[in-house]
């Protein structure tokens, strides 16, 4: 087995061959960010959708549009990702955390009741993992508040869709009760071109202004643009070359000594870090990007389909005690169990050529904890965010991982793996 977790675990051979065609200049793309939005109103009928660069420039964009004051607060998980937290930062607002449920690594409902002030403005709702969020019980919470305030000072919800990519959402209560929703398009998300997202705007009466204040928002550098097709070139050849032994005896590789030499020469980059908390700009998706994510949409019922199959696997064969089942959607963009030796099993599954993950195993990932007070997160007040990032490891759903494959990975987890 060779499995990667992230590093575009997407990539499919027509992937491949239309990036390389695109850095050569072969692909007449110009109507491909027009194809892009077609597709997406069959998707999402009646509702506005705005395409961005980068997933937090599309959350930032949302919360422009809300004209929040300094002292507005917006509330968000532990247990995230510093490119959700970044945008607050970027707002001048305080980002207000709030502890998780261990049951579904999603927000704790009555946590988050505790966290509501006089100046929150609002909720962000994350789905982690693909697992989707108890939505009706957050919004009746939200309404609750909502109706002791005036215009003004009423409570959005907004949904983080990042590690959510359905082909339907009719069963679903996505959408159902927010005011947005955003979806990120990364190289370790369900659908992928590097870098992008989409931002879909529910409220009716946000959806005047937010396409007016999307006019006025930069177009991409084409040297931007065409990184996405060179990302996915670059790494399929690192994950082709990652277990090549470059040194005897020693765990340095032909592959990992590729990373070192890309990222030195600013070919690929690390897609978030604690530097994502200064602003840097937001952009609109390229017609690079949008020709590369509609050769991944053309293929997302397969790929959701094998993630489903994938997640079923595991569900029934792992250790009883670290099943994880989830709710309303077994298309998961990974597979989360929590385990007392994460690192052990991680290093055993890496021994057979499996790379795990493990989001998060920083409450702020991949934040170092010693700079939570520039964002003021104070790891003590949430045990449940602790104790998940302590414990937990990612198992790899995605289609380069066939059943056989997820069928070893649980023996390697059952024998090696100690239930918490």
């Amino acid at each position: 087995m060779e499995i990667f977790t992230s590093s575009t675990p997407n990539t499919t051979e027509s992937d491949l061959r239309l990036a390389n065609e695109l850095l050569k200049r072969n692909v007449n793309i110009d109507t491909s960010l027009a194809d892009l939005k077609k597709r997406f109103e069959n998707i999402f009928p009646n509702e506005k959708t705005l395409f961005f660069n980068r997933g937090r420039d599309s959350l930032y964009f949302f919360l422009q549009l809300l004209k929040l004051k300094n002292i507005d607060e917006v509330i968000i998980q532990g247990f995230t990702c510093v490119s959700v937290v970044a945008p607050i930062v970027w707002s001048n607002v305080s980002p207000v955390f709030t502890d998780i449920s261990s049951n579904d690594f999603n927000i704790d409902v009555e946590k988050l009741k505790e966290r509501i002030t006089e100046n929150t403005r609002v909720v962000i709702v994350q789905h982690t993992f693909g697992n989707i969020a108890n939505l009706k019980e957050i919004s009746d919470l939200i309404e609750e508040f909502n109706t002791h305030r005036d215009t003004q000072s009423r409570i959005y919800i907004i949904e983080d869709c990042a590690h959510l990519f359905l082909d339907s959402y009719e069963k679903t209560d996505v959408g159902k009760y927010s005011d947005a929703l955003f979806f990120s398009f990364a190289q370790d998300k369900i659908i992928s071109c590097t870098q992008g997202s989409a931002l879909v705007i529910l409220n009716e009466k946000l959806k005047g202004f937010a396409m007016r204040e999307y006019r006025k928002v930069d177009e991409v550098k084409e040297s931007e643009a065409i990184y996405n097709a060179r990302y996915i070139v670059l790494w399929e050849r690192i994950k082709r070359d990652y277990f090549r032994k470059i040194v005897p005896f020693l765990n340095v590789t032909l592959g990992k000594l590729e990373i070192l030499i890309f990222r030195f020469l600013g070919l690929i980059r690390r897609q978030a870090s604690a530097d994502s908390l200064k602003f840097d700009g937001i952009y609109k998706l390229s017609n690079v990007q949008a020709r590369l994510l509609l050769e991944q949409l053309d293929k997302l019922k397969v790929f959701n389909d094998h993630r489903e199959v994938i997640t079923k696997i595991y569900c029934e064969n792992l250790n009883k005690r670290l099943r994880f089942f989830p709710h309303d959607n077994y298309c998961l963009l990974r597979y989360p169990i929590l385990i007392k030796n994460p690192n052990v099993v991680k290093n055993a599954l890496r021994n057979e050529g499996v790379i795990t993950g493990r989001w998060y195993s920083t409450a702020i990932f991949p934040m170092d904890p010693s700079k939570y007070k520039d964002i003021k997160f104070v790891s003590e007040k949430y045990p449940n965010v602790l104790n998940c990032c302590k414990y937990i490891l990612n198992l790899p759903t995605h289609i380069a991982v066939s059943e056989e494959d997820a069928l070893a990975i649980c023996g390697i987890v059952n024998k090696v793996g100690t239930p918490i």
